[in-house]
């Protein structure tokens, strides 16, 4: 595959709606993020908005509870940061416990031939946002994150 054909992939309609999906995803996280006391960031996860309520995750049930009581606070900050939300939804995520273990995944490592030709399809695409998340994608692939 060449640059020219992962850029045409990246100019699908579906990859575009994927990636506004993806921005209005963080974009709202990030909103959620900045109304919490500062104890709390990074312990829940703004997922979406569901009938006027803000969908949270955490996986702490006493963080749930504190969460509620501060609801209306939090509503009203989070209209501060352009959000029309009514309420807030939390939700605990549930963990898996160690003994359930986890699916050993695939051993996803590309060869430092297979790298080289990404790094240089890459360095080929016009799209600077295309271009952003697949530099991004290879810096990580080259660290061994997957």
């Amino acid at each position: 595959m060449n640059a020219h054909s992962l850029e045409q992939i990246f100019r699908q309609p579906e990859m575009r709606k994927l990636a506004q999906i993806m921005h209005a995803a963080t974009t709202l996280d990030a909103k959620w993020q900045r109304v919490l006391p500062q104890e709390f960031v990074g312990s829940t996860q703004a997922v979406g908005i569901d009938q006027g309520e803000l969908v949270v995750m955490t996986r702490q049930s006493a963080l749930a509870a504190k969460l509620r009581q501060m609801s209306f606070r939090l509503v009203q900050s989070l209209r501060t940061e352009g959000l029309d939300v009514s309420g807030i939804r939390v939700r605990l995520q549930v963990e898996v416990l160690p003994h359930q273990g986890k699916k050993a995944s695939k051993n996803l490592q590309l060869s430092e031939t297979a790298l080289s030709a990404f790094e240089d399809a890459v360095e080929q695409i016009q799209d600077q946002t295309v271009r952003g998340a697949m530099e991004q994608l290879l810096a990580r692939r080259r660290s061994g994150r997957t």
